[in-house]
């Protein structure tokens, strides 16, 4: 989303090229246009993901967009028209011991891929070694989801 005033109002970018610190003053309009083309390339790619998975009959015409990047003002109505789909922001289901800070769209696909693994008892036992230690990435995300939520 554009406001008129993107022209004229700047953004100071401080950083550092080839060890010489410097200051840039950029026009919010310039920052918009690059999230634009950018944004416009990740949904063209999501949408050829979905037509080559072949589950696009499945998924249903909406689409729900999830993650940081997903709070960005206005990115569902541009991904609505990028993509020629309704599309709304996920947030994630109301679970017991999920702290505040993860209760936002931010979460929202792990919080669904943890509810779908327990529905369907897709995260069982995780051996253990002789230490008792739970070994394996498979293990160390049960570890943590145990002590996070």
């Amino acid at each position: 989303v554009l406001a008129a005033s993107d022209a004229h109002d700047h953004i100071t970018l401080h950083g550092s090229s080839g060890g010489d610190a410097r200051v840039q003053h950029v026009p919010k309009s310039v920052i918009g246009q690059i999230l634009r083309q950018r944004m416009r390339g990740v949904l063209a790619q999501a949408g050829e993901q979905v037509a080559a998975s072949g589950v696009g009959h499945v998924i249903g015409a909406r689409l729900v967009l999830t993650g940081g990047s997903c709070q960005l003002l206005g990115l569902a109505d541009f991904a609505a028209g990028e993509l020629d789909r309704p599309v709304r922001i996920g947030f994630p289901p109301v679970l017991p011991g999920l702290p505040g800070g993860m209760a936002g769209a931010s979460f929202a696909c792990l919080a669904g891929v943890v509810m779908a693994s327990l529905e369907s008892g897709g995260i069982g036992p995780v051996p253990m070694r002789s230490n008792g230690e739970e070994r394996g990435y498979v293990g160390r995300v049960e570890q943590w989801l145990r002590e996070s939520f």
